[in-house]
């Protein structure tokens, strides 16, 4: 049975975690001999130290520290285990790839260097610990436990709870001819910078109930880091209409990453008004200024209807827009990076909608002499021809999805 602490302390820690925004952390013990599980409790972490409360605002406010040699009150510093004090940006917070090559809380060795760590002592929790009280060290002598290779941590993610959680899971084998004793565990996280490896403590709970590690027996420590809850955010969110269906005065075809925010939308033109063929981009195959946006399409269409008459397929998105197509005037030929929705999106078009044969203009001009086609109904890829080329337009425009209108 698992011996609880006090509810309302309980209580506070997670209520002063929520509020500060630091991630939640539960502690998973296990231990076990011969494959006998004799002890399985899981209990609330509530001990993330200065060093992480310093890591995690540091990397947020882009001030790995504030250039002072020193730590405590009105300090942006870290101390490693080593106790030195470090002030700079440079202490592997980060850093690519590092987490994933035996560093952060991943510990691809079997030492007691960094990633769970186990010991015996109870003093209590200080904010400005900087390593456990007393760590049991790696090995197979008297006092010591194999500490074996900490995988990586595995990351979900809950539709319920919209959090987070990383795991992560090391286990101790008491490889002695003694018992042991573990009443404290802790993390500590490993960064590289410039050849350097810096080891910082960031947790350290005394675990509710000691555990007595009997010799042959294995003790398994899990750590699960949970996120604050993602919902604050995920409440700005909009459902995305479904791929084809009608509204806001044409057809919905997705949303293109090349805008770099989920918040809009492509809507394809109706057949009816928004389709031609045989049309050229430009009478002549000569410089347009202002068409060389390959991203959003609505950025070329100034310089197509300065052409005027000398741009037909730009006359015919003018027209379009003046006869309010749909009930809109913000009609306009796709860029080419956007033109790749209209082939992941045509085989959602109801009938009558789909895209007549042929290649499709964009409304991106390459060079001075030619502007990007492509055929919707065979790639998403687009290419350059000369601008004098009769092609067919399917026009489109860009919504916000907060502002889709189903027909």
């Amino acid at each position: 049975m698992l011996i609880g602490m006090n509810k309302r302390k309980k209580v506070l820690r997670q209520r002063l975690m929520e509020t500060h925004g630091m991630p939640q952390l539960r502690i998973g013990i296990r231990l076990e001999k011969n494959g006998i599980i004799l002890r399985e409790t899981v209990e609330d972490g509530h001990s993330w130290t200065r060093n992480a409360w310093s890591a995690f605002h540091g990397i947020m406010m882009d001030a790995g520290g504030d250039g002072v040699s020193a730590v405590g009150t009105g300090r942006l510093n870290l101390i490693d285990t080593a106790f030195t004090r470090r002030f700079s940006v440079n202490t592997g917070f980060g850093k690519s790839g590092n987490s994933l090559s035996g560093y952060g809380f991943y510990n691809n060795a079997a030492n007691s260097i960094f990633g769970i760590v186990v010991g015996y002592g109870d003093d209590p929790f200080h904010p400005d610990d900087w390593r456990l009280s007393y760590q049991i060290s790696h090995g197979t002598g008297a006092g010591q436990l194999s500490h074996t290779a900490q995988g990586i941590g595995v990351l979900t993610w809950s539709e319920e709870t919209k959090k987070f959680t990383n795991t992560f899971q090391r286990i101790f084998v008491n490889d002695s001819a003694g018992s042991i004793t573990v009443k404290e565990v802790g993390l500590i996280f490993s960064g590289l910078w410039g050849g350097y490896t810096y080891n910082f403590f960031m947790a350290h709970d005394i675990l509710e109930a000691p555990v007595e590690i009997l010799s042959g027996s294995r003790l398994t420590v899990t750590y699960s880091i949970v996120s604050v809850s993602f919902d604050p955010v995920e409440s700005y969110m909009v459902e995305e209409p479904a791929m084809g269906a009608a509204g806001s005065g044409g057809y919905y075809m997705g949303k293109y990453d090349g805008w770099y925010h989920s918040k809009w939308g492509l809507i394809l033109s109706p057949v009816s008004g928004g389709y031609s063929s045989g049309l050229k981009w430009k009478i002549e195959n000569t410089a347009t200024p202002g068409t060389t946006e390959p991203y959003f399409g609505g950025d070329n269409m100034a310089g197509m209807y300065a052409m005027g008459a000398d741009s037909p397929a730009g006359a015919f998105v003018a027209a379009a827009n003046a006869a309010e197509l749909g009930g809109y005037s913000d009609w306009y030929l796709p860029a080419s990076n956007e033109f790749a929705q209209f082939f992941i999106g045509r085989s959602s078009l109801p009938g009558g909608q789909e895209f007549p044969a042929g290649n499709y203009w964009t409304s991106f001009s390459n060079s001075s002499t030619t502007a990007y086609y492509g055929n919707p109904n065979s790639s998403g890829g687009t290419w350059g021809v000369a601008k004098t080329t009769e092609n067919s337009v399917r026009l489109c425009r860009r919504i916000l999805l907060s502002d889709w209108t189903p027909a």
